[in-house]
């Protein structure tokens, strides 16, 4: 057979389905050798992933088992070219059938799964060949084992005299290569580790510490003797009456002082002097020097580049050591390490030897989402495959450069690339196959992706062809430069994309937002606006996603949500550490692992963990009369020795002594947060969860466990899984939501300046004599050196195709409606997409207004906001009167359009009141009569009634100028005019047509192109 299938999957092109087919084949088919479970292995890159292949499966099984017919077609169809067998319809029935039945007897024996459990797996089946033991743990995360180990190394340093000396070296560079000093080398020394643990931890050759030329010292020296040569030249020709340029003098009175940084941000090569008579004879005098000073900015930045990280990789070489040790004794061991090990026993060719370890021997191997591969993954899996060719086996991968967004990860897309090139397998010849029909979006969204990158990007890449020459050769290679797409028959003009710039001010910190800020535009009110639109032409919530390129962003729109009370689910809220019961727990263990942060001491008092003894505004009074009292728990436990007892002194005695998860569980005791927080029930679970996670990691301070939660991580360690089926708005990040689909997308982009990277590790291939090093290049040591300029123009690039691989990735996710707000803010990928606002196709209204289906469950359109607390008039002397207005406002806000059953939609719309106000069941029948005889009449069922492009927005909120806050009973915006409604129950008031004035007056200032129209209701006329 040895058949290697190479499948270029765009987005929306039925990849997962072209790979579930694939699986089936081969585990159907009795002409296909080794077809059996157990010699069949398919390869995802996430848990969920795996989950959703192994679900179509069985799916897709159950589906020809019980005889659908277009399932058995696709099935048919998703046989190679050869065709499929010729088997009745019953046979292919009675085939499906026995192959679900033996999936589900060895479902354990079915392998589908993540790379890193695959290869954990083979690893552990060959443990002994390195002295490890068969059960042992992979760590996914390499921090604990790293801090450890530089612990060890800093206390064998104060014994061993070679350890210390090596340590003062490392020390040395450290002061050499900054420009401050390092007052805390420990902390700095750990940070730097784990950033360069993540950085080298995947590669196939790691760098080595290889000591940089010279010294800063005598490089600074030098530059001292050459600026006060150029200093007397400058001199000299001032007496002959020719001036110094302002900018030039300025630069040699710095580097007077040996400020070699100076010389870094500034170019040598500058006019010296002012124009005038002689200025030119004196330029060509200077012209000496200055070439000198251009090469001795050249020798600081190659010696920066090679010095700024060699103290932390000579650490790290020791350090690995240390921690294959603790690995051994503590039977853990990091995952990258773990594949380094295996890729060096795969490199002795023992395949035969490690499969017998295995109990099986894989032959067909299917890999999803190829481009996310990293070179070491891929280093160890390609011999396992070669063998499996040349044994008559295959090899089907799938996927799209296009959608890289895991470089941070160490994936590399340009594996792919290659072999999208260029034959690797020479038992095996690259059958190359293309999915060029979209079947997840609507035309006008594939129009617009291809809008953006085949002609808006494309234009911007050849830009900056002149700046940057690699970036046009990455962008091919990519596949970005083909961004087009095939739309299924039938929505060629279906679909709708609005694309909306906004310019955004920033802080001080240039890290933060305000969107809101005074004269700017509003991209907060425009995305309400727009869900609400979109509720109001029939999407249900859950169909509906926000996406955003950072956690920050997703949590900011949380907050938005949760003003305007739509419901949400944020793959960021999830984080326990976001509850704000968890961020005062947090701050508890803070206080009692460091009881002089009166910060943190102060956040217990003010937050939901509050002794329920004190009222908020005692805790207020407290901390103003002691604002100048620290530490500040002395003073309460003066004041409260009672308080002090129960919840603080036992916890406060015993910090140091007991694991951080006997501490949090005495805490939940003592404070009773189970009791008085039974809502956050999944929440304390799954931070005790962590906890544990931690301990078994061996680590077991308090402070370490502080650290852990403080670091900001794109991992779901603490998440609350996400039920299924919720009615609610999605938010998550684009690389959440890498793989699945919506039919409606909002992406809020806050277009930032890229974070600065200037690790590259490797050799300058220009410069054969480097060596392998991990190389510090910001832009003032690239630009000093033309050397590594190049490499650093290399890395510029391909940070930009990463980053508009992230942007494709979000805009085809959506399948209906795609709404885009664009923030610029200082950064540069805003320039790659079109240069105005604008609009493609045009919104729908549903094909059945009434009511939507949904994985059988039905929902009326527009629930209104859980909570209507709050009357829009003063409360009458009569209390039942009023509350019999309330309820009557309340049922009629659930009720957006009419459906043809007004009566079953009356009464689910009062139901729901009712279980949210059960002291109004008591109006329930006259609620019933009198709303139903409302609703049926006629100038009441006109602004009730579903039209193309009308908008409804029920118990609408505004602000007057004195900030009261005021509701819209209904808004009906139609687009020839805004209708302003507003219900009365009881006699008609004089003071009703003044108010339903004013609310038209406030609506005309957001709809000045249409006429407003007004119309008071009353229930009973």
């Amino acid at each position: 057979m040895s058949e290697f299938r190479f499948v270029s999957a765009s987005a929306g092109s039925g990849k997962t389905h072209r790979l579930t087919g694939r699986l089936l084949w081969l585990l159907l088919d009795p002409r296909v050798p080794y077809g059996d479970i157990a010699h069949v292995l398919a390869i995802t890159f996430t848990n969920n992933a795996a989950r959703q292949l192994r679900r179509r499966l069985l799916e897709w099984l159950k589906r020809v088992a019980g005889g659908d017919a277009a399932w058995l077609r696709a099935l048919q169809e998703a046989f190679p070219p050869q065709g499929a067998p010729e088997w009745t319809q019953q046979e292919w029935r009675d085939r499906a059938r026995a192959l679900l039945e033996a999936l589900l007897d060895r479902y354990g024996e079915l392998q589908v799964g993540t790379i890193d459990s695959f290869l954990g797996r083979l690893l552990r089946a060959t443990a002994l060949e390195f002295g490890l033991n068969p059960g042992l743990e992979l760590a996914l995360d390499p921090r604990p084992l790293l801090r450890e180990a530089l612990r060890g190394y800093l206390e064998q340093a104060l014994r061993s005299r070679t350890e210390a000396r090596t340590l003062e070296h490392v020390l040395r560079l450290m002061e050499e290569t900054r420009t401050r000093y390092p007052w805390s080398p420990q902390a700095e020394l750990e940070r730097e580790l784990i950033r360069i643990h993540e950085r080298l931890a995947g590669l196939l050759e790691k760098p080595l510490a290889i000591a940089p030329e010279g010294s800063a010292e005598a490089l600074r020296g030098e530059l001292r003797a050459l600026a006060e040569a150029i200093a007397q030249r400058l001199a000299f020709w001032s007496e002959r009456g020719v001036a110094a340029a302002q900018n030039f003098e300025k630069l040699v009175r710095a580097l007077k002082t040996g400020d070699l940084e100076a010389l870094l941000k500034r170019e040598p090569a500058q006019r010296a002097f002012k124009k005038g008579p002689r200025s030119e004879e004196a330029e060509v005098d200077m012209a000496p020097l200055q070439e000198r000073l251009g090469e001795l900015r050249r020798l600081y930045a190659r010696f920066l580049a090679a010095a700024r990280y060699a103290p932390y990789v000579t650490l790290y070489g020791q350090l690995r050591r240390r921690m294959r040790e603790l690995e051994r004794t503590q039977d853990r061991l990091h995952l990258a390490e773990a594949t380094a090990l295996l890729l060096q026993l795969l490199r002795q060719e023992v395949i035969p030897d490690i499969y017998f370890r295995l109990g099986d021997r894989i032959s067909h191997y299917l890999i999803d989402e190829f481009q996310d591969t990293a070179p070491i993954q891929w280093a160890a899996l390609r011999p396992l495959i070669e063998e499996a060719l040349a044994r008559g086996g295959s090899l089907f991968l799938v996927g799209d450069t296009k959608q890289a967004i895991y470089g941070f990860r160490g994936g590399d897309w340009q594996i792919m690339a290659h072999m999208r090139q260029h034959d690797v397998f020479p038992s095996a010849p690259t059958q190359r196959e293309e999915l060029t029909v979209n079947y997840r979006s609507d035309g006008w969204i594939v129009r617009f992706v291809e809008q953006v990158f085949e002609e808006a990007a494309a234009r911007r890449v050849q830009a900056l062809a002149s700046e940057n020459p690699f970036l046009p050769l990455y962008w091919e290679a990519s596949g970005l430069h083909r961004a087009a797409q095939q739309v299924r028959v039938g929505r060629e003009k279906a679909g709708y994309v609005r694309f909306r710039r906004f310019a955004v001010p920033k802080r001080a910190d240039a890290e933060v937002f305000e969107p809101e800020a005074e004269g700017a535009a509003l991209p907060s009110r425009e995305l309400l606006r727009t869900l609400q639109d979109l509720r109001a032409r029939g999407y249900g919530w859950s169909q509906i996603a926000v996406l955003a390129p950072r956690n920050q962003d997703v949590l900011e729109l949380g907050a938005w949500l949760a003003r305007a009370e739509i419901p949400f689910v944020s793959h960021s809220s999830l984080d326990v550490r976001q509850r704000p019961v968890v961020r005062a727990l947090l701050a508890l263990l803070e206080f009692l692992d460091s009881p002089i942060k009166d910060l943190a001491f102060a956040s217990v008092l003010l937050g939901p963990l509050r002794p329920p003894e004190l009222e908020l505004e005692q805790v207020r009074a407290f901390l103003r009369e002691h604002r100048q009292t620290s530490p500040l728990y002395t003073a309460f436990r003066e004041r409260y020795p009672e308080l002090w007892a129960r919840y603080f002194e036992r916890p406060f005695s015993r910090v140091g002594y007991l694991p951080v998860y006997e501490l949090l569980v005495e805490l939940y005791q003592s404070w009773g947060v189970l009791g008085r927080h039974a809502e956050e029930t999944a929440t304390w679970a799954k931070l005790l969860e962590v906890v544990r996670r931690f301990e078994e990691d061996g680590q077991g301070s308090l402070r370490d466990f502080l650290e852990r939660a403080s670091e900001v991580s794109e991992d779901e360690d603490w998440d609350v899984p996400v039920a299924e089926g919720l009615e609610a708005v999605t938010l998550m990040s684009v690389h959440k939501a890498k793989g699945l689909e919506f039919p409606a997308v909002l992406l809020y982009w806050p277009d930032l300046p890229p974070p600065a990277d200037p690790q590259y590790p490797g050799s300058i291939p220009s410069d054969p004599d480097s060596g392998i090093r991990l190389w510090y290049l910001s832009a003032d040591v690239a630009n000093a050196d033309p050397a590594l300029k190049d490499v650093y123009l290399h890395r510029r690039a391909t940070a930009t195709i990463d980053s508009l691989c992230r942007l494709y990735v979000a805009l085809t996710r959506a399948g209906s409606e795609l709404h885009v707000f664009w923030l610029e803010a200082g950064g540069d990928l805003g320039r790659f997409l079109p240069a105005e606002d604008l609009e493609l196709g045009a919104p729908t209204g549903p094909s059945a207004p009434a009511q939507l289906a949904l994985g059988g469950a039905q929902f009326t359109p527009w629930p209104p906001p859980r909570s209507l607390d709050l009357p829009k008039r003063p409360l009458t002397a009569d209390r039942r009167e009023a509350e019999r207005g309330e309820c009557w406002h309340a049922v009629l806000a659930r009720i957006r359009f009419l459906t043809a059953d007004p009566v079953a939609q009356l009464e689910r719309a009062l139901e729901e009141v009712l279980s949210q106000h059960p002291e109004w069941a008591c109006w329930r029948e006259e609620a019933r009569r009198s709303l139903l005889r409302f609703l049926e009449r006629p100038q009441v069922q006109g602004h009730f009634r579903w039209r193309p492009n009308r908008i409804v927005y029920t118990e609408l909120e505004l602000l007057d100028a004195q900030g009261r806050l005021h509701r819209i009973d209904r808004l009906v915006c139609d687009p020839e005019c805004i209708w302003v409604l507003d219900f009365k129950t009881g006699a008609p008031r004089p003071e009703d047509a003044a108010q339903i004035a004013e609310y038209a007056r406030w609506v005309r200032a957001l709809w000045p192109d249409r006429p407003i129209r007004t119309s008071l209701l009353y229930v009973e006329p």
